[in-house]
């Protein structure tokens, strides 16, 4: 019985669709496949499915805020990933083990496709027409990969296209049936995903009977050219959302009207869906609200693609460098051998006319230009990388803000909705709306404690600015300031122990202020140990320097949100909710595992962060330089104190955390230092505080 083929060349989304939120909530993951060209000549060619490809590669990313490193793609244009069935299969069974249960999931294959003895396959690039069953992908197969992979909602778009794959017939005309139709089974998502919408659906590009279209201009097929324009915003409904209803509804009309505009009014092209689980209408696939979005799109893409960029020229650099070094190194190894040899042959019968102190002196001069080429060279390549690295941190923090912002407004409706009347018998399903959106913010929360979540959104994800600084989400608590009478190596006359209520949530710096930090603001750098680098705290800087610091840093950023920490938000976060002399323990002995001071500095500052975090992720809040607060130095008050600003006025301000030469007792928790706000000292630095929220 001979084969009976049914030429296809279609485009297949799988995506697992959630509203764009927040870092947490980007693992999404996608294998992308586009074949122009095949490897057997058996096979036609097409046009334009590398490039469909290619463009939904640098959509999807912007539209579902997925990792650009998540996508991987594969097309025939792209000689080191050409799509072969093995690499498919590899890559589908890699992201079900690295995908989570709320992940997106996209899968996209535009090329061929063929039906064959009521069995249907995908061609992959070494597939054969005469040996289908072991040289393609059946659609069994990728069926089955793809419900290995975990998801709640699952969607298929397939694109069916423009010609037969058997060579000689590459422009007969190609109508979707009803066997390739219904091979195509696309699972619900797990069940055990608590809360999650498990649906499933599958969108086709033409109705059964009819075939796909690919738009010459354009270089591209119509149904993929307004998928993606759909997603970008053309399909919004009056609430400026994305469903799968309003975005098949849009499909139905662009598709047709354009092809039969550009091709003749007997070409007809309707793109459908086949749902299961749930309504189209209801599926939100992006919100796009009120901006500009295609602006957005490409703004998003251009930041995209820069970072991948700077990323990619950070690789190479590495690459680079460390080649230019293993040939100066063996540059200078073959000089050394050549004194060698010559020191040698001086004084005996082997010596050489040429063994003189003028080659001797030539040799010197050559080996010393060469390692001055390449300390040219080492700083011009630092340079680079400081620069590179710059911009990176510039660009990741933008995104960060951005998602950042996605949350707190969500968490702001949240809260008006409770606390309207109105919107009480609605709050379980708002709620629910924000574990779907934000699931590992709301992983372990009870039901409603939207300041909980709060403070586990902003815990999972660093706020980073341009200058590089980290920040952590400190929330809201309540702990006992200052020691116990019993305090471990006994304590100061300064530290009541009392009650503080901290009602505000605030960010606090990660480390000390660097002096590449300060640099960058000031354009100075007072510290003595400016040997040290840009990476060591900065020090020698007064209050009065810091408040300045400060106010340079807010008008860089446009608004006023960074500031000192309050002494008692320093020893909150110190402390990190322990209760001992030290934020590990009482024992001194285990200090130096988290700290530079009089025992392990060697007399200087040491950079950053080389030391263990408190259990908050905190650097260095005992030892290396100290601190200054924001308060006046004051006794501390008779009882409990809620959100404690110190006193209003005094000679003094506080500094925290103790130094570099000072020994385990004065870098206790607990433990105070004053000094004149206009003092400095090679050891007091600074950390910073920042407003949540902006």
């Amino acid at each position: 019985m001979g084969i009976k083929k049914n030429k296809w060349f279609f485009l297949i989304w799988m995506m697992i669709f959630s509203t764009p939120g927040f870092a947490e909530a980007r693992g999404g993951w996608a294998v992308i496949v586009g074949i122009d060209t095949y490897h057997s000549p058996e096979i036609s060619s097409l046009s334009g499915a590398v490039n469909d490809v290619e463009s939904m590669s640098k959509t999807l990313p912007v539209v579902f805020d997925m990792p650009a490193d998540h996508v991987l793609v594969y097309t025939s244009k792209d000689p080191s990933r050409i799509p072969t069935t093995g690499r498919i299969v590899k890559a589908l069974k890699y992201v079900a083990k690295k995908a989570g249960k709320e992940d997106l999931f996209v899968f996209s294959f535009s090329g061929h496709g063929i039906s064959s003895n009521r069995k249907s396959y995908l061609l992959t690039y070494y597939s054969e027409m005469g040996a289908l069953i072991d040289t393609a992908l059946s659609i069994e197969r990728v069926s089955e990969l793809i419900g290995q992979i975990p998801a709640s909602k699952k969607l298929l778009i397939l694109d069916a296209c423009r010609n037969d794959p058997s060579k000689g017939r590459g422009g007969a005309p190609n109508v979707l049936t009803g066997d390739f139709a219904r091979g195509i089974v696309v699972t619900p998502g797990n069940a055990d995903v608590r809360g999650s919408c498990r649906e499933s659906a599958t969108l086709f590009s033409c109705e059964v009977g009819q075939r796909a279209y690919e738009w010459p201009e354009k270089n591209r097929g119509y149904f993929s050219y307004f998928l993606e324009q759909g997603l970008n915003g053309k399909a919004a409904d009056d609430s400026g959302a994305v469903t799968l209803g309003s975005l098949v509804g849009y499909l139905r009309h662009a598709v047709p009207d354009t092809l039969q505009r550009t091709q003749g009014i007997d070409r007809v092209q309707q793109p459908y869906v086949v749902m299961e689980g749930g309504d189209p209408a209801s599926w939100v696939l992006t919100e796009i609200g009120k901006k500009d979005w295609a602006a957005e799109v490409t703004r998003r893409q251009t930041e995209l693609s820069r970072l991948d960029q700077l990323a990619s020229a950070q690789k190479i650099a590495d690459q680079r460098r460390k080649a230019e070094e293993e040939a100066y190194q063996q540059k200078l190894a073959a000089m050394d051998q050549q004194i060698i040899k010559m020191k040698k042959r001086l004084g005996t019968s082997s010596a050489r006319s040429g063994d003189n102190l003028d080659t001797m002196l030539a040799m010197i001069d050559q080996k010393e230009a060469e390692q001055q080429k390449m300390a040219a060279l080492k700083q011009q390549r630092e340079a680079e990388e400081k620069k590179r690295q710059s911009e990176m941190k510039r660009l990741q923090a933008e995104k960060n803000q951005k998602i950042r912002t996605s949350f707190e407004e969500d968490a702001e409706k949240y809260k008006k909705i409770m606390a309207s009347p109105y919107g009480r018998d609605m709050g379980a399903v708002a709620w629910q709306q924000l574990v779907q959106k934000y699931p590992k913010a709301a992983k372990g929360i009870p039901a409603g404690d939207i300041e909980k979540m709060k403070s586990v959104f902003y815990n999972l994800a660093l706020l980073v600015n341009d200058l590089g600084m980290a920040f952590f989400y400190i929330e809201p608590g309540t702990f006992m300031m200052g020691s116990p009478s019993n305090e471990c190596f006994g304590r100061g006359g300064d530290e009541k122990q009392h009650r503080v209520t901290l009602t505000k949530g605030y960010y606090l710096q990660t480390t000390e202020v660097t002096q590449g930090q300060w640099e960058s603001v000031m354009g100075n750098n007072p510290s003595n140990f400016k040997n040290c680098g840009d990476d060591c705290p900065v020090g020698n800087v007064s209050w009065n320097d810091v408040q300045e610091f400060i106010k340079k840093l807010n008008q860089r950023e446009g608004v006023i949100v960074y500031r000192l920490p309050t002494e008692a938000e320093w020893e909150y976060a110190c402390r990190a909710g322990s209760n001992t002399t030290y934020c590990f323990g009482n024992r001194s002995d285990g200090l130096e595992a988290y700290a530079w001071y009089t025992s392990n500095s060697g007399g200087k500052t040491h950079p950053k962060a080389q030391k263990q975090p408190n259990a908050w992720g905190l650097y260095d809040m005992h030892g290396n330089v100290w601190e200054w607060c924001q308060d006046w130095y004051g006794d501390y008050p008779s009882g409990s104190a809620t959100d404690p600003q110190g006193p209003s006025s005094a000679d003094s301000r506080v500094g925290r955390g103790g130094s570099w030469h000072y020994d385990a007792w004065i870098c206790r928790s607990a433990s105070r230092f004053r000094h004149d706000p206009g003092g400095r000292d090679n050891g007091l630095g600074f950390r910073l505080a920042r407003l949540p929220g902006q």
